[in-house]
């Protein structure tokens, strides 16, 4: 069954259209927890409603906090062998049908995670082109540029508690557990979208901050070698100078 977590500093309106969008998948819900640092009680009086019928609901109210922090916290409530789904307010599940199918494959004792595509602004983070046909070519896509949507994935829990989110990381901490999980775990997939994602977030708006990380995550753990990092790093500095001369041509 899986428990999805969620974590919001201050977003009730994107909280509630989650909530509701997983009205419809319930019975595939085993719990779930909110990690709330509002400063209000907009969040909580929404999490009250019961958009959601699970037979575990759990709340913290805390401190403002880093997100994988919070992340972290939010893992001392589920069970061992619950699927852990972590979700972004503001992002909708889009299939209840491939989620289920992913549930579906955690049944047998071979499963220990599984992954979906994501949907950013109509756009198939992980299109179905670069889908991968076996573990092996799975490792060698991460080890490239791509990576999975967390939205999109299920974990179980004792095992993404074993890694945890590694909290010296502001952004792609999640990059690195999936790279973790990958060299460990064969996982499951199915190829289609399950979730929506929020174009928002942190990652898009602070991309020096996420190439650097990557890049230290694929040397450290993703077995890119010291020159491959550089590459990647420069080209993309190289990127975001482009995007900022862009932007300042089309202002003048």
């Amino acid at each position: 069954m899986i428990h999805p977590i969620f974590v919001t500093l201050n977003n009730p309106l994107d909280l509630k259209n989650t909530l509701r969008s997983l009205q419809d998948v319930d019975v595939l819900l085993s719990g779930m927890t909110l990690i709330d640092s509002s400063q209000d009680t907009l969040c909580k009086a929404i999490w009250d409603e019961e958009l959601v019928t699970v037979p575990n609901k759990n709340y913290l109210w805390t401190e403002p906090m880093g997100i994988y922090s919070a992340m972290n916290h939010g893992l001392a409530f589920p069970a061992d062998e619950e699927l852990i789904w972590f979700l972004n307010p503001g992002d909708v599940l889009v299939s209840k049908e491939a989620l289920k199918s992913l549930s579906d494959s955690s049944k047998g004792n071979s499963f220990s995670w599984g992954f979906g595509q994501a949907l950013i602004e109509g756009r198939t983070i992980f299109p179905s082109s670069d889908f991968p046909e076996s573990h092996m070519q799975l490792q060698s896509l991460l080890r490239g540029d791509l990576s999975i949507s967390h939205q999109a994935m299920l974990v179980k829990c004792d095992i993404i508690r074993h890694f945890g989110f590694d909290e010296s990381y502001q952004i792609c901490a999640d990059l690195k557990l999936q790279s973790l999980l990958i060299n460990e775990f064969i996982p499951h997939f199915v190829r289609h979208p399950i979730v929506a994602l929020d174009s928002s977030g942190v990652s898009h708006q602070r991309l020096l901050r996420t190439y650097l990380e990557t890049a230290k995550i694929r040397f450290r753990v993703g077995g890119w070698n010291p020159f491959h990092a550089l590459f990647f790093t420069l080209r993309n500095l190289f990127f975001i100078k482009f995007q900022t001369i862009l932007k300042f041509g089309c202002r003048t």
